[in-house]
Parts: C-alpha cells; sequence; structure tokens
C-alpha cells in the first residue's frame, strides 16, 4: 500500500505547473475599507455599498436582509469571478438562511416566514455557542 501512495504521488507531481498556469487563487473578497456612516461603506476595490432592506437574490425575489447594529449584508456588484454575491461589512460571507430555521436565535420585524440574508459568521456562532459574533470580532 506504502509504494502505491507514492507511486501515486509521484505521477501526480507532473500536474504542479499545469495547475499553476490554469487556475488562480481567490485572495480577493469585497471586504470594507472604511465606513461613511451606519449605512455606507466602501470596499477596498474602491465601490461604495449601501445599507439594503431588501435584495433581489435570483430563484429567491426580494430577499429581507437581517438589521444588524453594526454591520449589513450588501451585494458585491463588482460581479468578479471566484467572489461570493452577498457580504456582511465585517468581512464574512453572508447567505440567504430560511427563517424558520433561526426564529429561535433571532427575530427579524417583518418576517414571519420565508428567507432571509444573514451574515454566516454571525449566525454559526450565535448557534453554536449562544453569542452572535462577526468575523471581525464584534458581538451583538
Amino acid at each position: 500500500m506504502k509504494d502505491k501512495w507514492k507511486k501515486t504521488k509521484l505521477n501526480n507531481l507532473q500536474y504542479i505547473p499545469q495547475m499553476g498556469s490554469q487556475q488562480t487563487p481567490v485572495t480577493d473578497f469585497a471586504r470594507v475599507r472604511s465606513w461613511g456612516d451606519k449605512n455606507s461603506a466602501t470596499t477596498h476595490d474602491g465601490i461604495k455599498v449601501e445599507k439594503q432592506d431588501l435584495i433581489y437574490a435570483e430563484g429567491y425575489g426580494l430577499v429581507k436582509c437581517v438589521p444588524y447594529e453594526l454591520h449589513f449584508i450588501f451585494e458585491d456588484k463588482s460581479k468578479k469571478k471566484g467572489r461570493w454575491a452577498f457580504m456582511c461589512t465585517c468581512g464574512s460571507i453572508a447567505g440567504i438562511i430560511s427563517y424558520n430555521e433561526v426564529k429561535n436565535l433571532m427575530t427579524v420585524q417583518g418576517t414571519e416566514t420565508g428567507y432571509i440574508l444573514a451574515c454566516i459568521s454571525h449566525t454559526t456562532s450565535k448557534q453554536n455557542i449562544g453569542i452572535g459574533r462577526h468575523a471581525d470580532g464584534s458581538t451583538e
């Protein structure tokens, strides 16, 4: 078995230079560089993003964003390949979550059923440890 692994490993070395020339790692995210106020921010790309109550998501229609006190959800309009479409200003990705699954964790006014756009970092930590923590370390 050990010889088989070594042979497989050596046979794959020829693909490493090809992979490097064909693939580009994603190291660029739509992170926030500066905040103008609680309702707007500027990404590292220089794109100004603003807080919205509803964002259109293909396949879901208009989806309500969770109204955090310190951060907000925005859509990355740059459409760069390999980027997430929805982000939180804390630096985490945002995702569409069934409100029925998280209604015991949070209350979003005006949403009793359906889907919400939420910060994945905050929602995950709230579900796992009971405290909602954003990617920048802030809690709410």
